[in-house]
């Protein structure tokens, strides 16, 4: 998960970024934020995507994001629709000017894709 500040430049995945390899088409599509404890401020997370040919280009956002509420510990979104295709790259970033305070607390990222 890599961070993102919407007010400064369109984020791209560079080879040396942690994204994943799609290994099926997303048609279907679920993401679960899970925090280990409430948080103390709001994080917004969006799935970004683009094709190993285009590393360095500016990724796409896609559908699929959710935001996590000052006080809530989760956060889920779904969508019915294709939003990557097999052999994609996919990287989720947290968006936004709110930086993650990680030594309070930790969160786990699930992407769920279906053919």
């Amino acid at each position: 998960m890599l961070p993102y500040d919407s007010g400064i430049t369109a984020p791209t995945i560079g080879a040396a970024d942690n994204a994943l390899l799609l290994p099926v088409d997303c048609n279907t599509s679920e993401l679960r934020v899970q925090f280990t404890g409430p948080v103390t401020a709001a994080y917004s997370f969006q799935l970004y995507t683009t094709t190993s040919s285009n590393l360095g280009l500016p990724e796409v956002p896609t559908t699929l994001g959710c935001t996590v509420g000052t006080g809530q510990s989760s956060c889920s979104s779904s969508v019915p629709t294709r939003i990557a295709s097999a052999g994609d790259l996919a990287i989720m970033r947290l968006v936004g000017t709110q930086k993650f305070n990680a030594g309070t607390v930790s969160a786990y990222v699930m992407l769920t894709c279906k053919p």
